[in-house]
């Protein structure tokens, strides 16, 4: 699931709702939230967090963690221009294999990334 995803189905248990009471205090259909909530569908752009905010009142801290959250779940990737033809090789080949990482070829990934060129 997608950060996004966790984190609005956190906000909505924090605040003992049902899915159905969350949708109708958002104004949404449940099976929108959903789909939402089970990373079937993409957190819809301002409206939706903007209502999310208010009705669910949440804290700047909260505000933030949410922002972070629908960053880190956006599921497409921008390839600078500019790029090699090595990063769009590696970008191609992850690509084939991203939902078969292991936690341990992820972690190693992870170190790559921290090393610097």
């Amino acid at each position: 699931m997608n950060p996004a995803a966790i984190l609005i189905k956190r906000f909505r248990l924090d605040r003992a709702l049902s899915q159905k009471e969350a949708a109708l205090l958002l104004g949404y259909e449940q099976s929108f939230l959903s789909a939402i909530e089970g990373s079937c569908k993409d957190v819809p752009e301002k409206y939706f967090v903007n209502k999310l905010i208010q009705k669910y009142q949440l804290s700047l801290e909260e505000q933030k963690l949410l922002y972070d959250a629908i960053s880190r779940s956006n599921r497409k990737l921008i390839i600078p221009l500019k790029s090699s033809e090595t990063v769009y090789d590696l970008i191609y080949r992850m690509n084939e294999q991203i939902d078969r990482l292991s936690d341990r070829q992820i972690k190693l990934i992870d170190i790559a990334l921290e090393i610097e060129g």
